[in-house]
């Protein structure tokens, strides 16, 4: 059978995204991945804006970071809950996934493990200078991903 992967993140969680994959895999007959991200990136970025705004130091505590992540983590089970249910609900094949690291390395490590076709994203709307500059984890799964990519905008 099929699978295709819908990708979702603290990031990147977008409703247009969760109703093309079940459309999509509907019509392929195929099995959905819903392959949650904890962005091992996530907890510097915040921090960073937190500390540039005065709120915090500008080393926080191994204990503000580990909070961070549990906080993440259950927002993480409760998005793949609701789609791994709405999933059932439509009777397409899903398996759910939460794994902590760098976004594009673990998309990758999935579309290998799991022989992914199609690989479903959403992509947060910056500037193409940040782009440029900074770079983008979507422009880098675009490029190197073995398999179909889509990408929904919202």
């Amino acid at each position: 059978m099929e699978r295709i992967m819908l990708v979702v993140s603290t990031m990147r969680h977008s409703p247009k995204a969760v109703e093309y994959a079940f459309q999509t895999a509907n019509e392929r007959k195929a099995e959905l991945v819903s392959l949650f991200i904890l962005d091992s990136n996530l907890p510097n970025s915040v921090f960073q804006r937190l500390h540039e705004m005065d709120l915090i130091g500008e080393k926080p505590s191994e204990e503000l970071s580990e909070a961070l992540y549990r906080e993440y983590r259950q927002r993480g089970y409760a998005k793949l809950k609701e789609i791994e249910n709405k999933a059932k609900e439509n009777n397409i094949p899903c398996s759910v996934y939460l794994e902590q690291g760098e976004f594009a390395e673990e998309v990758f490590k999935k579309i290998d493990k799991l022989n992914i076709s199609l690989v479903i994203l959403s992509r947060s709307h910056r500037s193409n200078i940040a782009r440029l500059f900074f770079g983008s984890a979507v422009d880098k799964i675009i490029k190197q991903a073995k398999c179909e990519v889509k990408i929904v905008d919202e």
